[in-house]
């Protein structure tokens, strides 16, 4: 995504807790980049927690990521604060992606919001399209992987709920269920 451009980065690295490195360092970083965890690793940090902790946005990388897995990306949507606050922090891999698809599932996300968000884009010379996904049953993550895989999108972006934690963690949630999945996705609380 960054070839061609002038992007400065900076890398930390340390045999420490992950998560108390990451939050360290994550309050002055732009973006938070994370890779899949992987079968034996010792410790991986909650990328939910990093992103409230911080109030940094979180791209994990998943298991198909090449340079052109950003061109196409899917805007999860849903009428709250978090959603909005992915869309702003979205807005460097909105500018690239040669499509962007809102998706809203269900009765969280109004046709009318979703339309709105589109001309949001449009109005700046993105090209955005706009679906309302019916509840399926299987929970609005799945919904949304879904169809990014079934329609080749290369990242998911989604507001994090980091409120009410707990009580996700024990009856679920659109958050808690993106976390298992193994697209690429942005998170942005």
């Amino acid at each position: 995504m960054a070839q061609g451009s002038s992007v400065t980065t900076d890398w930390c690295d340390s045999i420490a807790d992950p998560a108390v490195v990451l939050r360290e360092h994550g309050l002055l970083a732009d973006l938070i980049i994370m890779s899949l965890p992987r079968e034996g690793d010792v410790a991986q940090a909650d990328p939910v927690d990093l992103a409230a902790a911080t109030g940094t946005s979180i791209l994990r990388l998943g298991t198909a990521t090449s340079r052109e897995a950003f061109r196409r990306v899917l805007l999860g949507w849903k009428d709250c604060r978090e959603s909005r606050c992915a869309l702003r922090a979205a807005l460097p891999f909105l500018r690239r992606a040669e499509t962007i698809l809102i998706a809203g599932v269900g009765d969280e996300a109004s046709p009318e919001c979703l339309s709105a968000v589109q001309r949001y884009l449009c109005a700046r010379d993105m090209n955005a399209q706009h679906d309302h996904i019916p509840d399926n049953g299987k929970g609005a993550a799945a919904s949304m992987t879904e169809v990014a895989r079934r329609e080749g999108y290369g990242l998911l972006v989604a507001g994090a709920r980091a409120q009410g934690r707990w009580k996700e963690r024990i009856v679920g949630g659109a958050t808690e269920e993106l976390l298992r999945t193994d697209v690429n996705w942005l998170l942005a609380n």
